[in-house]
């Protein structure tokens, strides 16, 4: 453990969250945690006239287990941190978002996905426990043994049922590098075979992700570990990413896809954080050339580029652009598809599929509807911003109607009766009052859906309570 910088005691852990339950406990009213930064394009508007809790100090390694597999840390452990941490001892959790300086405690409320997510599913999927702090300010553990309901509701509830204040997570055999092979193909139908095709053979791959260019366009990387290359592919089929003149990864992809039957092998760590610099495409108004790499470094990674985006208005983000995360059943993928290009126009577009998980979560995906999903990451300025509520609602109904789900990181464009349709009102609501949340733990449907509410004038929700 000395070689990882940030490590906490447990003692030093119990005298934080000590001191964070007394907070809590005599707070009066509801309470909202300070934040200097997210992941999520929603604005803090509701935090307004609440009472801000600090749970800064949260962000340390407790325990790492090699030989049980397992991790615990603290939720706001960042994931180039949480990595450092891990593959120092040859170990990964199963899944690690793309961004580094996301929390992992970020990822789980936002219901993170990754390439690896086709094998081990949403990130939250790995997690073995969590340690909460309920509205009273008690600490309780919650895990598949000790209070399952709540352990199965947690994950994308945004804060509204507990503070979560520590995580244990389990642990995968990493590698030295990911081998990638480059497939590119010009229609959906293709692009369905290879994803369902991955999950059939689900042991032989590690990784795998598709970015459509264009309606008939698609770029699909699938990784595996390894641990050894060749002399010669070390000299002409290896990339790093880390430097700020290495190329943006998604310019790098669409070179490489260009070839035939190309691979390259990519540093573990280089590929994990892969769409890190440039946030995905994101950035490309910046110009991807070599200079403007050099020159502004570190201002084109991923952190910095949101400054930009929380520098406007929350209607001007949205109004402006298309920010969403939206997973369908594997079947109605290629239906979803011509949708959005219906709708939006926007490319690139990217897609990883989801195994299904085994149990159902209350936020998350549902079960018993298809053996997988697709997300489509929807990241992209709008040809016809006056039209972004109806393209929003049209999407969130289509998901309605089809068993699909959505990421909270991105605003929800729902009334409360339709946004209480797709989730379980009567278990929410049911949890909130059996673990002291009522009180204490902003709805999460004010959270989620406050553009829509300033858009429509909605009065602010009171807690409805359901026998």
């Amino acid at each position: 453990m000395d070689s990882i910088k940030k490590v906490k005691s447990y003692e030093q852990h119990l005298k934080d969250i000590k001191a964070i339950s007394e907070q809590i406990r005599n707070s009066k009213g509801k309470i909202a945690l300070k934040r200097d930064s997210s992941c999520c394009s929603r604005s803090f508007e509701y935090k307004k006239g609440k009472i801000l809790i600090d749970i800064s100090m949260l962000n340390q390694v407790i325990e790492i287990n090699i030989e049980d597999n397992f991790i615990i840390v603290e939720p706001l452990i960042t994931m180039e941190e949480l990595a450092d941490a891990t593959l120092f001892y040859g170990m990964i959790p199963p899944v690690i978002t793309e961004f580094k300086h996301m929390t992992l405690g970020g990822a789980i409320q936002g219901l993170g996905g990754e390439s690896s997510s086709f094998k081990y599913g949403l990130i939250d999927d790995s997690v073995i426990e969590y340690e909460l702090i309920l509205g009273d300010g008690s600490v309780i553990t919650i895990n598949r043994e000790q209070n399952l309901d709540l352990f199965n509701a947690l994950p994308g509830s945004y804060g509204s049922l507990g503070v979560v204040t520590k995580i244990k997570l389990r642990l995968i055999n990493a590698a030295k590098y990911v081998r990638i092979q480059y497939k590119k193909v010009n229609n959906i139908d293709e692009v369905y075979k290879v994803f369902e095709n991955s999950i059939k053979q689900i042991n032989n791959l590690d990784f795998i992700e598709c970015i459509a260019v264009a309606k008939d366009d698609f770029r699909i990387a699938m990784g595996y570990k390894t641990n050894s290359m060749s002399y010669g592919d070390w000299l002409f089929n290896s990339c790093s990413l880390k430097h700020s003149f290495s190329p943006w990864y998604y310019c790098h992809l669409l070179d490489k896809s260009n070839q035939s039957n190309a691979y390259e092998y990519i540093p573990f760590k280089d590929y994990l954080f892969r769409w890190d610099r440039g946030a995905f495409w994101t950035g490309l108004k910046f110009k991807h050339t070599l200079f403007n790499r050099i020159k502004y470094g570190r201002h084109l990674e991923c952190k910095n580029l949101y400054k930009h985006f929380y520098a406007k208005e929350l209607i001007q983000r949205d109004k402006n652009s298309m920010l969403q995360d939206l997973g369908v059943p594997i079947s109605s993928m290629n239906e979803f598809f011509y949708l959005i290009d219906n709708l939006t126009h926007i490319y690139p577009l990217w897609l990883i599929p989801i195994i299904s998980p085994k149990s159902a979560k209350l936020f998350s995906l549902p079960v018993n509807i298809d053996y997988a999903f697709v997300d489509f990451g929807i990241w992209g300025p709008l040809t016809n911003p006056q039209g972004f509520l109806e393209v929003n609602r049209k999407f969130e109904e289509y998901l309605y109607h089809h068993n699909g789900r959505k990421c909270f990181w991105g605003q929800c464009f729902c009334s409360r009766d339709e946004f209480w349709k797709i989730y379980d009102k009567r278990l929410y609501n049911k949890l909130r009052s059996q673990y002291y949340a009522e009180d204490k733990f902003i709805n999460i449907y004010d959270k989620v859906s406050e553009l829509y509410q300033q858009i429509e004038r909605l009065p602010s929700s009171q807690d409805e309570n359901v026998t």
